[in-house]
């Protein structure tokens, strides 16, 4: 399966597109595996195949659309700035969803909020971060969030937090991604994350992580240390 662009699934093998899957009729950011052959997509759509879904969808591996899991995402009144998933990852039976906005089915949910695959809305991080959340990911029990938020559940973060899964609490680890700290400005955005083992591996837009220059891109350990790792990529 491929995203962005509405979204399509393809054979691995015979690389051709598989007819049968619901047609999106809106940007597809993110997709993940549901783990029994099936997948969760946000974005920025309305429907999917026949349905009404805003943001979020679960596609079954029939490719027919889970016609009980429906957590509608945000405000749609706007229509000049729709909300939209941006990230998403699944751990156990539940599903992190980041991005743009304001609300996770009927419930008040800023930008971040968790979902189980039922469909219910979760109550972890209820006060969830205040700006946009773009990248997720998971090791040890932990998930790391970057975006381009200030706050997030309650603790001061810059652009870069780890919550805990199991109550949504910030955690000690604390490695802020800033544009630059002498002029004491705010514009920085974590745009992309990876775990593997105990590194963090942060992508966006900043020209710091922690006390350590780092132009876009570094690593940091699970423990809170900014490594060594540094491609020195030219430009923002």
């Amino acid at each position: 399966i491929i995203a962005p662009t509405y979204g399509a699934a393809v054979d691995t093998v015979t690389e051709e597109p598989d007819v049968d899957y619901p047609v999106i009729n809106g940007p597809v950011n993110v997709v993940v595996s549901d783990g029994v052959g099936g997948w969760f997509i946000g974005g920025e759509f309305t429907r999917v195949g026949s349905v009404d879904r805003f943001g979020l969808a679960h596609i079954l591996a029939n490719n027919e659309v889970d016609p009980d899991w429906h957590p509608a995402v945000g405000d749609r009144s706007n229509t000049s700035q729709l909300p939209t998933v941006k990230a998403l990852a699944l751990e156990g039976d539940v599903l992190l969803v980041g991005g743009r906005f304001t609300s996770m089915g009927d419930i008040r949910r800023q930008n971040l909020a968790a979902v189980s695959k039922t469909g219910t809305v979760l109550g972890w991080s209820e006060t969830g971060a205040d700006g946009e959340v773009n990248a997720l990911a998971v090791s040890n029990g932990v998930v790391y969030i970057g975006g381009s938020f200030e706050n997030i559940s309650g603790a001061r973060r810059s652009c870069l937090a780890a919550l805990g899964i199991a109550d949504g609490n910030a955690t000690a680890w604390q490695v802020d991604a800033e544009w630059d700290v002498v002029l004491n400005s705010r514009r920085c955005s974590v745009d992309a994350l990876v775990s593997a083992g105990d590194t963090i591996y942060v992508g966006g837009v900043f020209r710091q992580l922690g006390s350590e220059r780092r132009m876009g891109i570094g690593a940091v350990s699970t423990s809170g240390q900014v490594l060594t790792w540094n491609p020195a990529i030219a430009g923002n």
